[in-house]
């Protein structure tokens, strides 16, 4: 079976499994709201990705692909799938924070070091963490 089969194979398993299941099962409920968290927190680490030059940072392991986020490098996330921390020092990070970083809710750590990021800390950052 080929590698782009297996991944339909895999989808479709688990969207069969969440409806055969009841949705009093809190397994499939825990599942959604990670499956949720983690597309709302993936657009904004792309937003990341993106204002900073992802495409030329040292090491972007997993970064913009469909890995779950706990899987990109420097990516920590909670139980509930929400990041809680990015670090991220001397990946060669260029650019300016963009606002939407602000959105990471439960973020508790941002080590950014060693990099040549530019301009003032976005509002939305310092008023969130």
């Amino acid at each position: 079976m080929t590698r782009g089969r297996s991944r339909v194979w895999t989808v479709g398993l688990c969207t069969l499994l969440l409806a055969v299941c009841s949705e009093e099962d809190p397994a499939i409920t825990a599942l959604r709201e990670v499956e949720q968290t983690d597309t709302a927190d993936r657009a904004t680490l792309i937003a990341l990705y993106s204002a900073t030059g992802g495409t030329r940072w040292r090491d972007r392991t997993n970064w913009h692909t469909p890995e779950s986020i706990r899987n990109w490098r420097g990516v920590s996330t909670n139980s509930a799938g929400f990041v809680t921390g990015l670090s991220l020092s001397g990946n060669n990070l260029s650019g300016t924070l963009p606002p939407e970083v602000g959105d990471l809710t439960h973020l508790r750590r941002l080590t950014l070091y060693g990099n040549q990021l530019t301009g003032p800390i976005p509002p939305e950052l310092r008023g969130n963490l």
